[in-house]
């Protein structure tokens, strides 16, 4: 139904005109009762012209990009923002193309981690295995573990499947009795803290 016609217009003339000896309200009355199914149209055509923006990731209500990215077998990180999230989901496609290759990882790494990421490794000491190595300015072991199993999820569907990973966490420490004078021996460093286990 084009905009400019009402659905009055699609009745019979005997039903656009009062009966012989009618009032003149009769008209106006049928008006306002097929105007009720009128508005009710207008508002599904309103929906169904919308449909397109629920998938397009730029234009979308951003409470719908979660939904948006299940189509896509996406998983967005909740600590980014909304438009990296309409980014990741929107560049997708092209990063999919190196899915399940070293490439691939590197990039759904940097784009989860962010700063925390560093790189990944082959373990020399067995085969089809590789490290990940993550920098964690301060070691909070319980934001760590909840940040390493979420980032685990996404490895796990975005590795070869025929390999297997370990973490590495780098965090701030202090080398007793290898430097033991702040400001003249001592640092705050980086190491790899050996303690931290891949959580299950």
């Amino acid at each position: 139904m084009e905009k400019s016609q009402k659905l009055i217009d699609y009745l019979p003339a005997v039903f656009r005109q009062p009966p012989a000896g009618a009032s003149e309200d009769v008209v106006p009355f049928i008006e306002k009762f097929v105007q009720l199914f009128e508005e009710q149209f207008d508002q599904l055509e309103s929906h169904v012209d919308k449909i397109p923006e629920l998938f397009n990731p730029w234009k979308c209500d951003a409470k719908f990009l979660p939904w948006l990215a299940s189509w896509l077998d996406l998983s967005l990180p909740a600590e980014k923002s909304e438009r990296t999230k309409r980014s990741l989901i929107y560049n997708i496609f092209s990063i999919y193309r190196t899915r399940g290759t070293p490439e691939g990882l590197d990039t759904i790494l940097r784009i989860y981690l962010d700063r925390l990421y560093n790189k990944i490794t082959e373990d020399t000491t067995t085969p089809h295995v590789f490290v990940i190595t993550v920098n964690f300015p301060e070691f909070k072991p319980a934001e760590l573990t909840r940040r390493i199993r979420t980032i685990g999820e996404v490895v796990e569907r975005e590795k070869p499947v025929h390999t297997d990973y370990l973490w590495e966490v780098l965090s701030p420490t202090m080398q007793i009795n290898f430097h033991s004078t702040i400001g003249v021996d001592t640092i705050l460093g980086t190491t790899p803290n050996p303690d931290f286990k891949k959580p299950d």
